[in-house]
C-alpha cells in the first residue's frame, strides 16, 4: 500500500494486519507534512544558493564559469543549509516513530500483526535562481530521497519497493518477461484486453496486430545489444512509450496531438542479457547499429567516470536512467531535456561490498576499455539559434533536420571524453548533496538518493530545476 501525502512527500506502508487505528497513520503523516512545509517556507534563505555550474548549463548562461567545474570551494553557509535540511527531515521521521511507539495497544487478537511505516520519500527542488530546498509544490525534483528505518526487523518478510514502483509510471504501464519463459503472444493478451477495456480503440484487430509486432520486435532488438566486456555497468532494462490512436495505430509518444491513449512497455533484467540474433522480419532492424553504439558508449562513459571518481560517503552510484530519442534519419541518441523521448535505457552495476571502497577503486584503475564511438548523439527538438551558435563556438558538430508539422531537430555530436568529465562532476554533486554518514543514534537513515540532470551541448550535466526537464537520472545507494 502506498499513501500519497503531497508532491514532495510519499509514505510507504507494509500491509501486515487486518485492522488498524486511523490516527496511528494520519497524525504522524500530518506531523511530517507540517514540519516539511515549515522548512520549505524557511528554505528560501540567502544561504541555500548553489554554485552556478551545478544547475545552469553553459548554453543557457552568459556566465564564464568553467564547463565541468565542481566549484570545490563550496560556501560554508551552503553546507550548513544542506545539513540543516537533512536534520529537519530526520527529526520529523524520528517524531513519527516516537508517536507510533506511544500508540501501541495493550491487547490484540491472537493473529494480529501491526502495520509499520516502511519508507518515506521526499523531494528537493532547485529554483531557476539556484536556490535549493524541500519541494512542497508541484514541479520537477532535482533530488529524490528515500528514507528507511535503520536495522528494521520486520515481523514477516517483505520485498522493498522496486525502482519502477517508486517511479510511478502510470496505469497503462506493463512489464514484460523474458520470452524464453513466457511467449510474447501470451504476455500481450492481458495487455491487449486491458487497453481494449478502456473503450478508446475502435479497431481491436488492427491494434492487436500492431501491439504484438511492436512488442516482439522491441524484445528481439534489445536482446541483440552488446556492452564492452570490461564495463562494470550493464543494460538492465528498457522502456518504450507510445500512443495508440482510435484506429489502433501505434506511434512514438512525442507525436501525440492529444486524445490518444498513452502506453508504456517495460523490460527489466536481473543480470546482463546474452546477445542474440536479430530476426530477419524485425521492422526495427535499421535502428540496431545506432542503438548498439549508443548503449555501448553510455555503458563505457559510466564505467570510466565511475572508476575515476572517489566517493567520500557510504552511498555509491548503482543505477542510471537515460531518456532516448531518434533523429529524422534514424539515429538514436540522448533526448535533451526529456523532449522527444521514445523511451528510456536503464543501466545497473553491483554495489561495492561494505568496507571495500578503496580496494574497488584501485582495482578499476587502468582497466577502462575505450568507448565504442568517439561521440554521443544529443537530440534537441526545435533548437534555438542561441544553442546552435553556442555549439559552433564550442566546436561541437551539429546536424539539423526538418520534420513534419513544422518541427525542427538538431543532433549534436558530443565527444565522449566531455561526457565522461561531465559525469564525474555529476557524481561529485550527488556525493556532496546526498552522502551523509549514518547516525547510529537515529532510527531513520537515508537509504537511496536519485538525482535528475540534463545534458549540455558541452557534455557537462546540470541539476534539473523545478520548472525544467531532465534527460538523465542517477541513483545512489
Amino acid at each position: 500500500m502506498c499513501l500519497k501525502v503531497m508532491k514532495s512527500t510519499q509514505a510507504y506502508f507494509i500491509k501486515e494486519c487486518i485492522s488498524m487505528k486511523k490516527t496511528l497513520l494520519l497524525k504522524p503523516i500530518l506531523l511530517f507534512l507540517f514540519l516539511s512545509l515549515s522548512f520549505a517556507h524557511s528554505s528560501l534563505a540567502e544561504n541555500n544558493q548553489l554554485p552556478t555550474a551545478w544547475y545552469l548549463l553553459p548554453e543557457d548562461s552568459r556566465a564564464s564559469h568553467k564547463i565541468n567545474s565542481l566549484d570545490n570551494t563550496v560556501p560554508a553557509p551552503l553546507s550548513a543549509t544542506i545539513e540543516s535540511l537533512y536534520a529537519t527531515q530526520q527529526t520529523a521521521l524520528e517524531s513519527i516513530s516516537e508517536y507510533s511507539d506511544s500508540q501501541k495497544e495493550d491487547s490484540h487478537p491472537a493473529n494480529w500483526i501491526p502495520w509499520h511505516l516502511d519508507s518515506v520519500s521526499t523531494d528537493l527542488g532547485v529554483t531557476a535562481q539556484g536556490l535549493i530546498g524541500l519541494l512542497a509544490i508541484k514541479g520537477t525534483p532535482a533530488l529524490n530521497l528515500i528514507w528507511r528505518k535503520h536495522k528494521v526487523e520486520p515481523i514477516i518478510p517483505f520485498e522493498e519497493p522496486s525502482a519502477q514502483e517508486l517511479d510511478n509510471p502510470g496505469e497503462n504501464s506493463y512489464l514484460l518477461n523474458d520470452p524464453s519463459e513466457i511467449p510474447i503472444s501470451a504476455q500481450i493478451e492481458p495487455i491487449y484486453r486491458s487497453i481494449i477495456a478502456s473503450g478508446k480503440i475502435n479497431e481491436p484487430k488492427v491494434f492487436k496486430e500492431n501491439l504484438t509486432r511492436v512488442a516482439t520486435d522491441l524484445n528481439n532488438l534489445i536482446h541483440t545489444i552488446d556492452l564492452p566486456s570490461s564495463s562494470s555497468w550493464w543494460l538492465s532494462g528498457y522502456r518504450f512509450d507510445f500512443i495508440v490512436s482510435a484506429s489502433g495505430r501505434i506511434a512514438p509518444a512525442w507525436l501525440s496531438l492529444g486524445g490518444e491513449l498513452r502506453v508504456r512497455l517495460e523490460w527489466y533484467f536481473i543480470k546482463p542479457i546474452r546477445s542474440g540474433k536479430l530476426s530477419p522480419q524485425n521492422t526495427l532492424a535499421p535502428y540496431k547499429a545506432s542503438l548498439n553504439s549508443l548503449v555501448g558508449s553510455i555503458g563505457s562513459v559510466l564505467h570510466e567516470a565511475d572508476s575515476h571518481v572517489l566517493i567520500n560517503g557510504s552511498m555509491h552510484p548503482f543505477f542510471c536512467r537515460v531518456g532516448v530519442g531518434v533523429s529524422a534519419q534514424g539515429q538514436m541518441g540522448i533526448a535533451k531535456g526529456g523532449a522527444q523521448v521514445i523511451g528510456h535505457l536503464l543501466f545497473s552495476k553491483d554495489l561495492p561490498k561494505k568496507n571495500a571502497t578503496t580496494a574497488t577503486q584501485e582495482m578499476n584503475e587502468g582497466q577502462v576499455e575505450p568507448t565504442t564511438q568517439s561521440f554521443i548523439p544529443l537530440i534537441e527538438m526545435n533548437p534555438s539559434q542561441d544553442h546552435l551558435q553556442f555549439a559552433q563556438r564550442e566546436n561541437v558538430e551539429v546536424k539539423q533536420y526538418a520534420q513534419n508539422h513544422g518541427i525542427k531537430q538538431a543532433v549534436y555530436k558530443i565527444p565522449t571524453s566531455r561526457v565522461v568529465e561531465g559525469l564525474k562532476k555529476a557524481f561529485r554533486i550527488v556525493d556532496f548533496l546526498a552522502n551523509r554518514p549514518p547516525d547510529p543514534k537515529k532510527r531513520w537513515q537515508l537509504y537511496e538518493a536519485r538525482a535528475a540532470f540534463d545534458l549540455s551541448l558541452t557534455g557537462t550535466f546540470g541539476l534539473a530545476s523545478v520548472s525544467g526537464l531532465f534527460s538523465t537520472m542517477l541513483y545512489f545507494r
